[in-house]
């Protein structure tokens, strides 16, 4: 069948966060043509995308996916010959070994994506803001897996790591209660979402988004602990951050120390009526500081990106011995300080 590459290439740039680093499980590796749809499955999300092919057939994503950007023309031919994916082109053939996806699709049959329609109901508009926003605050470190989460619960979206906690209050309610890991919540929150639904027959939360694509992501079962006591500050000292924080962040943090974007972090000083920032990697370290209304001393490390954000919704935080504290209209973001020696 003739496809239009392009388009074949944007479902599966959709379908490929859910791709296994590592062949743990058989064929999560892979993308898996259902004939209706195509979809990934890494024992933790699965994607799956509506694309119409006369094929049924798993192929290793990596080497396809380079494979089809790689081609010039806009149109492919791909047939399933003996069962190897032939893709024509001019000047170009290609024979790529299949399997049947049999094992996979066994698995992806028990999240029973048909009869989850029935189910979805519309998710607030900012949820997709709210999870981007709290999964900075996750744990990274698996010890403590539901600190791993993002939790939400009716018109609450928050995550900790037990030093930050991160809590968005959404316009309306969603009426339930679930757990899902921080991880999940980063590749989702990529997605313009629209509905969602959790399956009364397995452990499962689905999103729906404005293309028809379905993000499955698992859920934790167990119980989130009460972190509302520290959303406030006893003394309650307000400090304004001067309009130049945003600039002195994004210098740091072309020197900031981190793998990803998720683990970044800069170093923020304030003292003698100074705000520093610091960034500081293996290549080197950059400092930039500027005046700032108050006679306190605090230290702190934070992500860049997130503190960034959070600098677009308020430049004031507030201020005891033990914490600061973020606020906006609807989120709030709270780092635990170290005690002073």
């Amino acid at each position: 069948m003739k496809i239009q590459k392009q388009q074949l290439i944007d479902v599966l740039t959709t379908i490929r966060p859910a791709l296994a680093k590592k062949a743990i499980i058989e064929q999560a590796t892979h993308f898996i043509f259902c004939g209706d749809k195509v979809l990934s499955y890494n024992d933790r999300i699965c994607i799956a995308t509506p694309f119409e092919t006369d094929f049924i057939c798993s192929i290793n994503a990596e080497e396809f996916y380079k494979i089809l950007t790689s081609i010039l023309q806009e149109e492919v031919e791909i047939k399933l010959v003996d069962q190897k994916l032939k893709i024509t082109a001019k000047k170009l053939n290609v024979l790529l070994t299949t399997e049947d996806g049999s094992a996979i699709l066994k698995m992806v049959e028990t999240l029973e994506l048909d009869r989850i329609q029935k189910l979805l109901k519309p998710l607030p508009t900012e949820f997709r803001k709210a999870i981007s926003l709290c999964s900075f605050s996750a744990a990274k470190d698996m010890s403590n897996p539901i600190l791993t989460c993002v939790f939400v619960g009716d018109n609450k979206v928050a995550s900790s790591d037990n030093l930050r906690i991160s809590e968005y209050t959404l316009s309306e309610s969603i009426k339930t209660t679930f757990l899902f890991p921080a991880t999940s919540a980063i590749e989702l929150a990529k997605f313009e979402l629209d509905k969602f639904a959790i399956s009364p027959t397995n452990n499962w939360v689905y999103f729906t988004t404005n293309t028809g694509a379905i993000f499955c992501s698992r859920l934790m079962s167990d119980d989130y602990p009460d972190y509302g006591q520290f959303l406030s500050c006893n003394k309650d000292i307000e400090i304004v951050l001067p309009s130049e924080t945003i600039q002195l962040v994004e210098t740091a943090a072309i020197l900031a120390c981190g793998d990803d974007d998720q683990n970044k972090e800069v170093e923020i000083n304030i003292s003698n009526n100074k705000l520093r920032c610091r960034g500081e990697n293996k290549l080197g370290w950059i400092e930039s500081e500027s005046d700032i209304k108050t006679n306190q001393t605090i230290d702190f490390i934070i992500n860049p990106i997130f503190l960034l954000m959070i600098l677009t919704y308020t430049h004031t935080m507030n201020f005891d011995e033990s914490k600061i504290i973020f606020k906006s209209e609807n989120f709030k973001h709270t780092i635990a300080l170290k005690a002073k020696e």
